[in-house]
């Protein structure tokens, strides 16, 4: 009877297979630790990029596409790589209401229009 029981607890243990390691080879965000779980890393207590270790943003740090950035400087292309809001915040600028790049001011997008996340050295949005 107990290697019944010792067989079907191994049976059970190895069907729920080995848990892959959250690398940059896998995760497109960051990496949670200490449980290395891969999370999409826009988020002010999880962020990263790239399979990094997910950072805790500050309170005067806003998360914009997987890096903290400073919300106490004035929002310019030169500080914001996504776009600046009415409040003069560097926001991600990958949402309909706040949609841009570059540092440039945010968009509204139309109902007819999504904000598209732009791709190479462009961060943020784009309405199309």
């Amino acid at each position: 009877m107990r290697v019944a029981i010792i067989f079907i607890t191994a049976l059970f243990f190895s069907a729920c297979g080995a848990q892959t390691l959250c690398a940059s080879s896998n995760c497109m965000g960051c990496c949670e630790s200490p449980t290395g779980r891969c999370l999409k890393g826009d988020d002010k207590a999880f962020c990263g990029i790239a399979g990094s270790q997910c950072r805790v943003c500050t309170s005067t740090e806003t998360c914009v596409r997987g890096g903290c950035e400073s919300t106490n400087r004035p929002c310019s292309p030169s500080t914001c790589s996504g776009c600046c809001n009415g409040n003069g915040q560097c926001v991600s600028g990958q949402t309909q209401q706040e949609c841009g790049n570059s540092g440039n001011a945010c968009s509204v997008c139309l109902q007819i229009d999504m904000c598209v996340p732009t791709t190479g050295s462009a961060m943020g949005g784009l309405c199309q």
